[in-house]
């Protein structure tokens, strides 16, 4: 009988490890955001937006492609993860931003829901030095 409480146990502690670990493992998603020579505006990403298209994928990273708008949306949810920033001009040369805190700034997220109604899942920052950035 102390066999068999001691075999669950056992089991029931390698099923919780195995399910932490799977659980901690996942990868996060990894973005590359192309924006356009230039640019020196605010970009808004939506995410879950039906009547748009999937991300594209490159190398197992979803490209983002912030047209000279700089409002784009997807299908795809938002997910967390790590964001490389590019730089691409009109003939598609990409240079990455390297001074990502000079450039890129007052990132921000938003979801959820605003006086009972859903506010879309979207991605907001500024490109550009403070001091060249025009106001909204």
């Amino acid at each position: 009988m102390k066999i068999k409480k001691s075999g669950v146990f056992l089991g029931t502690i390698l099923i919780l490890s195995a399910a932490l670990f799977l659980g901690c493992s996942q990868e996060r998603e990894q973005y590359i955001v192309l924006i356009p020579q230039g640019y020196t505006r605010q970009v808004i990403i939506l995410f879950d937006q039906p009547d748009a298209a999937p991300l594209t994928y490159e190398n197992n990273k979803a490209v983002i492609s912030v047209p000279n708008t700089g409002h784009t949306a997807t299908s795809d949810a938002n997910r967390s993860g790590t964001f490389e920033y590019y730089f691409i001009d009109v003939h598609g040369q990409r240079e990455a931003i390297q001074n990502i805190p000079e450039i890129i700034h007052n990132l921000h997220t938003q979801s959820g829901t605003e006086n009972g109604k859903a506010l879309p899942e979207m991605i907001e920052f500024e490109v550009g030095s403070e001091t060249s950035v025009p106001s909204p």
